[in-house]
């Protein structure tokens, strides 16, 4: 399966957001990040859940506003 993960600058680490599943984790860098919330997901989805797995689309995009 895969999801989208966004990844945010924090003060002192990287905090990585995925948009299908309702799952944050962080790190101090951003692979460490992406690792630490790829194994959430690894995680999440090893256990049975009453809450189904979202099937919403995601689309990212970029906006430019002013100049």
């Amino acid at each position: 399966m895969k999801f989208t993960i966004t990844i945010e600058k924090d003060k002192h680490s990287f905090i990585a957001r995925c948009l299908e599943v309702d799952l944050v984790s962080q790190g101090k860098t951003e692979g460490t990040a992406l690792d630490n919330i790829q194994e959430a997901l690894e995680l999440y989805l090893e256990k049975p859940s009453k809450t189904p797995l979202s099937k919403k689309h995601v689309n990212v995009a970029t906006v430019e506003v002013g100049k």
